[in-house]
């Protein structure tokens, strides 16, 4: 199936297969469109708050983007596309690691936040002035840290941190390197999407151990990001939609219904300790 999916009621696909409109093709962003119950979808999933869906039974219209963490048709929302590829991902990295006989595991995460909204917010600045003066006879240095403060309709700011995102110990889980592989399979996991991992992972097919201590970094991929703008530029397309194409618009615009106006992005890159 197609990475990306817009599933719809009967109803909407009718408004958007018969208007030609170059705003609502915009909209469209090159999704695949299928009516909500479509046959065709047998066998897909759409993850969400941890909870696997069959495609087919979901009766909510949604953008979907497919999970790059799997080899079958998972997919996610794409405007909780962060949210559930970070759940998933989690789950399959401490999975993998015990299923190879790892004894610990953490993962941090550094988070560079951007908030933006449409209140009145505040900006700082700083400045340093470094003065020299001769005072009592010695040399006197002062540095005078000076805030200034503006009000700015849409503040942007930036606030990095580092947490831990998950942390679990074994669960004497480990298997050789045949069940390792079959398990690899059955779940379909998709190892091209963990390059930091793939070749650990293919060692331990072949030999059936992992030793030592690992501390591994992975930053977020260029598709990860591409959702993002992607969901970015639909929610700007629906919203300049005329007033002929009303009708599309407020079905379009309940998709997002539970989407804030004040939107806050997390730009990760994860680091991960594992021992053996």
């Amino acid at each position: 199936m197609e990475n990306k999916i817009l599933l719809l009621t009967e109803e909407d696909m009718y408004d958007i297969e018969h208007n030609k409109n170059l705003k609502v093709e915009k909209i469209k962003q090159g999704f695949e469109l299928f009516e909500i119950g479509d046959k065709e979808l047998k066998g897909a999933i759409l993850k969400i708050n941890n909870i696997d869906k069959p495609l087919e039974e979901v009766k909510d219209t949604y953008y979907l983007a497919k999970s790059e963490l799997y080899n079958k048709n998972v997919y996610y929302p794409i405007d909780k596309y962060d949210e559930c590829y970070e759940s998933d991902f989690y789950k399959i990295i401490s999975s993998v690691a015990f299923n190879m006989g790892a004894s610990y595991i953490k993962i941090y995460a550094k988070n560079e936040e951007s908030n933006n909204n449409k209140k009145e917010k505040e900006t700082q600045f700083k400045r340093k002035d470094k003065i020299n003066a001769k005072l009592w006879k010695a040399d006197i240095k002062l540095e005078d840290e000076i805030n200034l403060k503006s009000d700015n309709k849409n503040n942007f700011s930036i606030d990095k941190s580092e947490k831990i995102m998950f942390e679990d110990k074994n669960k004497n889980t480990r298997m050789t390197k045949e069940e390792f592989s079959s398990w690899i399979e059955k779940e379909g996991i998709n190892e091209k999407a963990l390059t930091f991992f793939e070749n650990r992972i293919n060692h331990f097919k072949e030999k059936g151990e992992a030793l030592g201590e690992w501390n591994l970094k992975w930053e977020k991929s260029e598709y990860s990001k591409s959702v993002n703008e992607t969901f970015k530029e639909i929610k700007a397309g629906i919203s300049l939609l005329p007033s002929e194409l009303l009708f599309i618009k407020e079905s379009f615009s309940a998709i997002f219904r539970k989407v804030e106006d004040n939107e806050k992005k997390l730009l990760k890159e994860f680091c991960i300790h594992i021992e053996f």
